[in-house]
């Protein structure tokens, strides 16, 4: 099965050396979207392992094409989507660096779109990690890179809801919402959002998953 994917690294590699090398030739921003989007939806059908070589030819696909294009916030966010998910992988120095790239894009991305979902969700989330780090693994990531990104609950909370104010039908949005609300002890505002992202029709197994754990909080909470 590695063997699979090393083959399909390599094959990705030179079509995309292919198009980048013609003289003239536009790079076709929308084709390197919907490609990276499949292969996003089927790294979260398979195993972990097998993932993160997905998760790793999305890169490959997207790493030269935006050297290219400056001016794609879709673009941008996905290479936020696809370092988020690469974050889980490897160790503290790796996931700082992934970390650090999350911040770049994500913010590229919004500045160009002030009203890009992915971007918008992936930026509140980082936030929402990074202010959930202890003082000794803050202290850890320092040894490895000069400072984290700047983070805050509060930023967190912004830049949710302001993505829930244009697409206010993700389970998963609305979940991480209601976590970061719960982490502040605003526990009123926890339970309204938790109980709306288990309230909205599962689309596939993602929102079930966190459907699943926004019931878990609930439960937490009592009657």
């Amino acid at each position: 099965m590695k063997l699979k994917f090393v083959i399909g690294f390599v094959l990705t590699l030179l079509a995309v050396n292919q198009v980048l090398a013609g003289e003239g030739m536009a790079v076709d921003v929308s084709d390197t979207i919907e490609r990276v989007d499949i292969l996003v939806n089927r790294a979260m059908t398979v195993d972990k392992e097998l993932a993160e070589n997905i998760y790793l030819e999305a890169e490959i696909l997207l790493d030269p094409v935006v050297s290219q294009i400056d001016s794609s916030s879709q673009l941008y966010a996905r290479m936020a989507l696809v370092n988020a998910q690469l974050a889980s992988y490897g160790g503290s120095k790796d996931k700082i660096l992934r970390v650090q790239k999350i911040d770049k894009y994500s913010r590229k991305a919004i500045a160009l779109d002030s009203s890009n979902t992915i971007a918008l969700v992936i930026y509140g989330i980082m936030n929402y990690r990074l202010s959930n780090l202890s003082w000794f693994e803050k202290l850890i990531a320092n040894t490895f890179i000069a400072d984290l990104p700047e983070a805050s609950m509060e930023t967190s909370i912004n830049y949710l809801s302001r993505a829930i104010q244009i697409y206010d039908k993700s389970p998963y949005t609305l979940f991480a919402l209601g976590r970061t609300y719960r982490a502040m002890d605003e526990d009123e505002k926890a339970i309204h959002y938790l109980v709306r992202s288990i309230s909205i029709p599962a689309e596939n197994e993602v929102d079930r998953k966190y459907q699943k754990r926004a019931q878990e909080y609930l439960d937490e909470y009592g009657d």
